[in-house]
């Protein structure tokens, strides 16, 4: 019986050597798992990292983009403002002839002389409206401030707001901006 009792202690250790060793697989394959798994977080926090990143150099670009393009835009408009109003200053010197001419025009009793100023003026004019030059011609409208600039006040009944009564002198704008107000009456409602 000896022999079927060392056969059975042999067998017995024989699985319990194969649960160990089982035993010590698993593990083994737990501990590599759990590796795996910290080593997986891990690349997965990186991956974040890299991704936020990615986002913020990718703003950034944008953004620089974007100011490249407003740059680009603004210097194109302060060039077309340099282009539109360089003849500004010339202009404005030529106003005082207009005034001078519709000072003629007003004070000329003979018709003759009368038209041809008026026509030497409205020449002068056209020309100028090619580069720009507009009257501001507003008697009757309501005054506005940044056109008008007010000399004379009168009260009267018939207005219901501060209306151009008359222009004293005409003022001009270049394209669109005032480059001289008109002086003007004033007429206030009562």
């Amino acid at each position: 019986m000896s022999k079927n009792n060392d056969k059975k202690q042999n067998t017995m250790n024989i699985k319990e050597n194969k649960i160990d060793a089982d035993s010590k697989k698993t593990e083994s394959k737990e501990n590599k798992l759990d590796s795996l798994v910290k080593e997986l977080d891990s690349v997965k926090a990186k991956n974040v990292a890299l991704e936020k990143e990615i986002s913020d150099v990718r703003d950034k670009m944008l953004r620089s983009v974007a100011d490249a393009e407003n740059t680009k835009k603004r210097l194109q408009r302060d060039k077309d403002d340099a282009v539109a109003f360089a003849n500004s200053a010339i202009i404005k010197d030529l106003l005082p002839s207009f005034d001078a001419l519709d000072l003629a025009i007003s004070t000329t009793k003979d018709d003759g002389i009368k038209k041809g100023i008026e026509l030497v003026r409205t020449s002068f004019l056209t020309s100028l409206k090619k580069w720009g030059l507009d009257e501001i011609n507003d008697e009757g409208a309501e005054y506005n401030p940044e056109r008008h600039e007010a000399c004379l006040f009168e009260v009267n009944a018939d207005v219901k707001t501060d209306t151009v009564g008359q222009i004293l002198q005409k003022g001009y704008m270049l394209h669109s901006r005032i480059i001289r107000p008109a002086k003007v009456k004033v007429i206030k409602p009562e």
